[in-house]
């Protein structure tokens, strides 16, 4: 079981008990989501129901949590309490099986409570002292299944003749011109050596939907081009916002921030088409030769739209708590469009690799599947693991394979799967040379999911057996939460526990390795 864990700061005491509750009927129903706020809230005339260590001597309020999806996360806003108390919750069952405890402040508390994906939880109020209060309760909610239709559109570079005139003939999409000089193919800048000001104009159309232009990257050759300089700052062109510029040696980026912080592009999601960015940098040029003063321009589009179909975390925050941060959602991730061409290269548009990129398990092992758009010749896929997301290695890489048809599917195996989390990315480069990396993808394999221990009652010698991976910290608290200490022993054959000591009673045993917290509740008869 998944420890209950508080992820806040604050100060406050925390206990994990077993306990039994005499009366859990007069306990307040809550259902999220939507969160509402419950006003004037009061312990008063509540009774005194729960048994120590958890219960405090003071009346109690109960209120039913009910997650219909599950909840990973609850988050619990008490605001306005008028004096200090005590915050305990239970999973499934009111009056029984593991709480934790936080004691907490008067005045107002956020709490941000890691959960274990059940429908029902039971959270306690409790203080020594008359107390009010106001409370509202929230939850990233559990898996919900969902199926969102493809509203990108077809964004497209538009060749319907919006640039006139065009650079080249077989590219009417964009425009170059020098120094307020449209240019054609080949080129001729001049005076060269003298710093002048190219403009690039590219011309788009989405007629169907809502995916916008979000980025543009400009690769200028050093040999063909020097002192190549742009403005940081641009306006949008159609959508609020501006185009932040970069410069990286002779690459230029531009991104597109709009106002309101969407991440959307610059784009009004009005289907239109003729839709013109242009871009000015002043520069020196050093050659006319064409290969010397080809740009590779590469675009991507920011995604919206994108369909999806599976399964999603969702949720509610309560009022009155900022910050509540859901385990995801789906659709748009990766999914851009995007393209990319040339001043001089002999072909129209080349749209890019796209690759999309899944891992699943497949019994002991690790199935990889990525696919690849357009798929050129002589490029290796680099599949790379790590176990902390950080430092990353190689464990294999596949030839490219491209073929007639407009997506390649790559599989690879992983035989070498550890205990916790598996961290898996695809990595190659590109035909200009730079390198590209896929989502990174995790899976996680528990180390602890089939222990049990025996016997139960136990008298004397415990066994503990099943695990995986190895245990790295046994704890025994008694139901007073008072810790007890007993001589333990690994051997191939599992761990033993000497319980010899053990007072008869009841015992919380606690089982710690390094992902993962497992709790059993043993009787112990001596």
């Amino acid at each position: 079981m998944k420890q209950l864990t508080l992820i806040a700061s604050f100060l406050g005491l925390t206990f994990y008990c077993s306990f039994s509750q005499s009366n859990c009927v007069t306990h307040k129903q809550i259902l999220v989501c939507p969160s509402i706020m419950l006003y004037n809230e009061t312990n008063v005339g509540q009774g005194d129901n729960g048994t120590s260590p958890c219960n405090i001597a003071g009346e109690d309020v109960v209120y039913e949590i009910l997650t219909p999806n599950g909840a990973d996360i609850l988050f619990v806003t008490v605001d306005n309490a008028s004096n200090p108390f005590l915050v305990y919750l239970e999973e499934q069952n009111c009056g029984s099986g593991i709480c934790q405890a936080f004691s907490l402040g008067a005045g107002k508390t956020n709490l941000k409570i890691s959960v274990n994906s059940y429908q029902k939880y039971f959270l306690w109020i409790d203080s020594p002292f008359k107390i009010t209060y106001n409370i509202s309760v929230g939850a990233d909610t559990g898996s919900v299944y969902v199926n969102i239709p493809v509203t990108k559109g077809n964004l497209q570079l538009d060749a319907s003749m919006c640039a006139t005139p065009p650079f080249a003939a077989n590219k009417p999409f964009f425009q170059v011109a020098y120094n307020n000089i449209f240019q054609t193919n080949p080129m001729t800048l001049s005076p060269l050596f003298i710093q002048g000001n190219m403009c690039v104009s590219v011309f788009f159309k989405n007629t169907t939907g809502i995916e916008g232009v979000k980025k543009f990257t400009f690769y200028f050759d050093p040999n063909g081009y020097a002192n190549v300089t742009a403005p940081a700052l641009i306006p949008g062109f159609y959508n609020a916002g501006n185009w932040v510029g970069t410069k990286s040696n002779n690459v230029w980026t531009f991104i597109f921030v709009d106002s309101l912080g969407t991440g959307s592009g610059d784009f009004t999601g009005t289907p239109d088409s003729c839709l013109v960015y242009s871009f000015c940098f002043a520069l020196t040029p050093l050659s006319n030769n064409p290969v010397l003063t080809n740009v590779i321009v590469k675009v991507e589009g920011d995604g919206k739209g994108s369909g999806f179909s599976g399964y999603v975390h969702s949720g509610c925050c309560p009022v009155g708590f900022s910050g509540c941060n859901f385990s995801g959602g789906g659709g748009g991730g990766g999914n851009a469009s995007a393209f990319a061409f040339g001043f001089a290269d002999p072909g129209g548009s080349l749209p890019l690799k796209i690759v999309s990129f899944e891992v699943k398990t497949n019994q002991n092992n690790a199935l990889l599947k990525w696919m690849v758009m357009n798929d050129g010749a002589n490029i290796f896929y680099d599949v790379e693991k790590s176990e902390d997301g950080l430092q990353w290695r190689i464990i294999s890489s596949v030839k490219s394979k491209p073929s007639s048809k407009d997506i390649t599917v790559y599989e690879s195996i992983d035989k070498n799967v550890q205990q916790g989390n598996n961290f898996y990315r695809i990595k190659y480069e590109d035909d200009i040379g730079e390198i590209i990396f896929s989502s990174v993808e995790k899976i996680f394999v528990s180390t602890m999911h089939s222990i049990s221990v025996f016997p139960n009652p136990a008298k004397g010698l415990i066994n503990v057996s099943g695990f995986e991976g190895q245990i790295i910290n046994v704890k025994i608290y008694n139901l007073e939460a008072k810790e007890m200490l007993c001589k333990y022993t690994f051997t191939n054959s599992g761990l033993f526990i000497d319980s010899s000591n053990l007072p008869t009673g009841s015992y919380c045993f606690i089982f710690t390795n390094q992902y993962e917290t497992e709790r059993k509740i043993i009787e112990v008869i001596n």
